[in-house]
């Protein structure tokens, strides 16, 4: 057989480039050594993550001889040189909700990485600890509640804050103060109102007793770019969270989120912006089920099997399309009718002559401050959810005022 000038030398790392203790004997090294001096390309391959295969990279002198790390089972490829990512494939963020859901229900613990390890729910799980024993790396704790916590819900405590600052505010001055017209009184509640918000969701996070890796932390810079994403109307976008994703420390990542954002409001133009604002717009409140079932919750999208009883043909009837077994069209027909009602009446709310009392106030305020968050940042109808009963509440005020108009109306006429 001919022999051929060998360039790359792919390695499985457990059991394979290492013994049962994960350690690489003399022998192997020596063999690797003479490889690498032939011109050899080493590439360690493996299961683990790049941080769990870098420190033997390291060790081996790949990081100043040469060579690759396969991680991931190949959903990445690292020059260990230059640090440089040469391939990445990952997974659509789309799906991590149904696989933790279907996780939990299967009684399996979910384990992924980030850069300071191994990141679980169950950090006490015989197989979390003996990743970690694999890959070197140490155990991080995490809770699902901080994809469930999201901003919006700050909204309302600064909007009463807001509120009450001004009616403070105005009794220090003895005067009366008209809280729309106060521009400083709205500056100093405001500032109260954040300081508020920042506080509560501090003390809430404490008092959970897990750590809070900052340094993954997808910030404000990232979720104004999706904001500004053209491709989705500003809605979530797979590449921009990968672009997020790839850097390799928070102040490289923000700087060039805050650069990106400039380069699209620059693409946009003033013309373009306008066209945006209103397609993010319809994004953002022309849906009345609020994107129900968009993030591969099983719950809302699992046909369910016929029990026989006529009750149950009625309501599948209401929920389900008996031809194609698609979800919810008629109710979800019902939920847009009334939702577009409700945003329709919305506006009268604050059409009146008499003054707002301070329900009224924190009400209007608070769906102002949403409506400037969802201009602002990533764009999403489920974001509306936990608004709904102030959009309610609004829309019979918008019922009082215009029955009110109406009546007066017809009371002049009457005169006349």
């Amino acid at each position: 057989m001919e022999k051929k000038d060998i360039r790359v030398l792919a390695l499985d790392l457990d059991g394979t480039l290492t013994n049962d203790q994960k350690v690489v004997t003399p022998a192997t090294r020596a063999a690797l050594d003479a490889a690498a001096a032939k011109g050899v390309t080493i590439v360690l391959a493996s299961g683990r993550p790049t941080a769990g295969i870098m420190p033997l990279a390291k060790e081996l002198g790949l990081d100043k001889k040469g060579g690759c790390i396969l991680s991931y089972n190949g959903g990445a490829i690292i020059d260990c040189a230059t640090g440089e990512t040469l391939y990445r494939k990952q997974l659509d963020a789309k799906y991590v909700p149904q696989l933790c859901s279907f996780a939990r229900e299967q009684g399996v613990v979910i384990i992924t990485y980030n850069k300071q390890g191994v990141v679980t729910e169950s950090p006490e799980d015989e197989w979390a600890l003996k990743e970690c024993f694999t890959c070197k790396l140490p155990m991080q704790k995490v809770g699902y509640i901080g994809f469930e916590i999201k901003p919006m819900a700050a909204i309302v405590m600064i909007a009463v804050a807001a509120v009450e600052g001004i009616h403070f505010i105005g009794k220090l001055l003895k005067k009366q103060i008209v809280w729309k017209k106060s521009v400083l009184a709205c500056c100093l509640s405001a500032v109260l109102g954040i300081g508020a918000a920042a506080g509560g969701v501090s003390a809430v996070v404490d008092s959970l007793h897990f750590p809070v890796v900052t340094d993954t932390v997808l910030g404000w810079q990232h979720h104004m770019m999706l904001g500004l994403n053209k491709d989705t109307n500003g809605g979530y976008s797979q590449a921009d969270f990968d672009y997020s994703t790839s850097f390799s420390s928070a102040e490289e990542q923000h700087a060039a989120e805050l650069k990106e954002i400039g380069k699209r409001l620059k693409d946009f133009g003033i013309g373009g912006y306008l066209q945006h604002f209103v397609k993010k717009s319809a994004r953002n409140y022309f849906d009345g089920c609020f994107g129900w079932g968009g993030l591969g919750e099983t719950f809302y999208t699992e046909i369910f099997p016929e029990r026989g009883t006529e009750l149950c043909s009625l309501i599948r009837s209401l929920y389900y399309d008996n031809t194609e077994d698609t979800l919810y069209r008629y109710q979800a027909l019902f939920r847009q009718i009334l939702w577009y009602m409700v945003l329709v009446l919305v506006p009268f709310s604050v059409f009146t002559k008499r003054p707002l009392d301070k329900k009224r106030q924190v009400a209007v305020l608070s769906v102002l401050g949403l409506m400037l968050y969802l201009q602002i940042f990533e764009a999403h109808a489920r974001y509306l959810y936990t608004f709904v009963p102030i959009f309610v509440f609004l829309a019979t005020e918008g019922i009082d005022n215009l029955r009110e108009y109406l009546n007066q109306k017809s009371e002049r006429r009457v005169k006349k």
